[in-house]
């Protein structure tokens, strides 16, 4: 199973969003963009590893999720 959790991180002035995938004992971090043009864009779509996933803005709140269905 793989878990995608968004971080929060401030470089410079601008505040970056990073996606962390976990799979069992492992875990990798990605850069997703800048928070300002994610809110902006109100979604977008990227490659996180090997998996392809949407990041959301909706109300105030970020929300991620795979864009297929993976299983077998």
């Amino acid at each position: 199973m793989f878990l995608f959790c968004l971080i929060f991180s401030a470089l410079s002035e601008a505040e970056i969003i990073m996606a962390t995938e976990e799979n069992g004992d492992s875990s990798r971090c990605f850069l997703v963009g800048k928070k300002t043009d994610i809110i902006e864009a109100k979604r977008i779509n990227l490659t996180v590893g090997d998996r392809d996933i949407i990041v959301i803005h909706h109300q105030g709140t970020f929300y991620s999720m795979d864009q297929h269905c993976y299983r077998e």
